[in-house]
């Protein structure tokens, strides 16, 4: 588990903190936990007979309780390293960035225009109580080798 301080207020605001952030991961998909790693199987409409009725998901909402928010200090090396992942992640570049921060010892993130995209749980409960499972589905019952 991660001791970082900002993370451990998101934990404690209830938030999931995703390891590798992607923008591509939403409400309404399912996960489940191989080997103590998250693993996405797909939507939930792929888990069910209908295909219709699906919860609408509210994007965008601002998370003001987030924003501002600042990570520890990190040592300039692994702060760097993070940095350039994270960069070439988003498919920018890291190159440049040692003789940038030449003069730094240590490097903090800020949490800027923090957004959330959720579903009320209770429309959620709504949808499975009218759906039918698609027992069919290979993923219904999922073993632990896969």
């Amino acid at each position: 588990m991660c001791k970082e301080r900002s993370v451990s207020y998101l934990n404690e605001l209830g938030y999931t903190v995703v390891r590798l952030p992607s923008e591509d991961i939403r409400p309404l998909q399912v996960f489940y936990k191989p080997n103590g790693g998250l693993k996405r199987l797909g939507p939930i409409s792929d888990f069910v007979v209908e295909q219709n009725g699906v919860p609408e998901i509210s994007r965008d909402n601002t998370v003001s309780d987030v924003a501002g928010l600042r990570t520890d200090n990190f040592e300039l090396g692994t702060g760097l390293k993070f940095l350039e992942k994270f960069l070439s992640l988003i498919g920018a570049s890291g190159v440049g960035l040692e003789a940038s921060f030449k003069d730094a010892g240590f490097l903090q993130f800020v949490y800027k225009n923090v957004v959330k995209d959720y579903v009320f749980p209770t429309e959620i409960g709504k949808y499975l109580g009218r759906v039918t499972p698609n027992v069919n589905s290979p993923f219904m019952v999922l073993s632990p080798y896969m």
